[in-house]
């Protein structure tokens, strides 16, 4: 998803830590710490020594979801989230449940919701991305830090204003872009720009002592630099934004043609288990429903444009009944004008 992202730096990693901003704390219980859970996110282990961090919606920074795998000679972070206060508590995670520091972090695509947490692991660790995704990071960086510095206080304001009135479904969505503006501003004074070091455009196989993973540069999906990580010995795959689940995706910077085509050709694996980028962990359903969901709005737009419709009817166009329960439905529109502007630009292209 497209965030801009902004933090504020705490401790690094010891046996007993208290924060005067209730991130969290090491516990000692009979003898022995015990690492509790973190605000942002929600842990969920799906096999031995590998967890989806699942964003938590109810007051959380994290903002996307993100990964830790034990390779077992190494620990790897995935999507280290939007905000440094919620990559911290990754980190301590990370460590904790691994007995290793992490070395290796992946950007498996370059939206800031995904890549604000990269300071909190270095130096120590690598990062690692496509090229273009580091591109992405490195051109659009210093515009997306002033336009929070400029307009997220005063977004902050008027969300909350709205949150005064609001109830239902209104009242969850504005909710998450509360906690989105409440880590931008909260993190402003600390975030630094902090690119991939390594970047890779083919396949990538680390062999660990406990487990085989299988990192995909698959192209220009979500946007021009996506990158899954399989692991085959476990059956479960991290798409990050390439799946989206119970939530409305963001095409603005992506392929929806392509991004059709990289999911069915990921389908073909079988996972087990699939992480998406934002929504709760699924199986290969999630997949399924996420090329569902750009045929859907596809067809609509062709149809639309098929009738002589112009770009403010298509995007008055009702929402399909099975998208009712989707988050965020701001993106709804924007995506149907992202797809009448791309159909009718080819659409020109193809008469010259």
């Amino acid at each position: 998803m497209k965030f801009y992202s902004v933090m504020k730096i705490i401790n690094e990693f010891g046996l007993l830590i208290l924060t005067v901003t209730g991130l969290f704390a090491f516990l000692i219980t009979n003898g022995q710490s015990v690492l509790p859970e973190s605000r942002h996110y929600k842990l969920e282990k799906m096999a031995d020594g590998v967890y989806a961090a699942i964003h938590n919606n109810d007051g959380g920074y994290a903002i996307c979801n993100a990964g830790i795998i034990d390779m077992g000679d190494r620990t790897i972070v995935l999507d280290p989230f939007m905000s440094p206060a919620a990559a911290r508590d990754l980190k301590h995670h990370a460590v904790y449940l691994t007995g290793k520091p992490v070395t290796l972090v992946f950007n498996l695509h370059g939206h800031s919701d995904h890549t604000g947490g990269n300071q909190v692991f270095v130096p120590g660790a690598d990062i690692i991305s496509t090229p273009n995704a580091r591109e992405y990071i490195e051109i659009t960086f210093d515009r997306e830090f002033e336009e929070n510095r400029n307009s997220a206080p005063g977004e902050l304001v008027k969300i909350q204003k709205q949150l005064m009135t609001a109830s239902g479904k209104e009242k969850v969505e504005l909710t998450l872009m509360e906690d989105q503006y409440r880590a931008i501003v909260e993190s402003l004074p600390e975030l630094r720009k902090t690119l991939p070091n390594i970047t890779i455009s083919d396949t990538l196989i680390i062999h660990g002592s406990k487990r085989k993973l299988v990192v995909i540069p698959v192209g220009t999906g979500h946007t021009d630099g996506d990158m899954v990580v399989y692991l085959p010995d476990d059956d479960i795959i991290f798409m990050s934004d390439l799946v989206f689940a119970g939530f409305h995706p963001y095409f603005g910077d992506g392929n929806t043609e392509s991004w059709i085509d990289i999911l069915k050709d990921i389908s073909k694996l079988r996972p087990e288990l699939v992480v998406p980028g934002h929504g709760p962990v699924s199986d290969i359903n999630s997949i399924y429903s996420m090329v569902d969901y750009i045929e859907t709005l596809t067809n609509l737009v062709n149809k639309e444009i098929a009738s002589g419709s112009n770009e403010n009817r298509v995007m008055q166009l009702p929402l399909p009944e099975k998208f009712n329960d989707y988050l965020l439905s701001v993106f709804y529109r924007i995506n149907l004008r992202f797809l009448y502007r791309k159909q009718t630009v080819e659409k020109s292209n193809l008469k010259d």
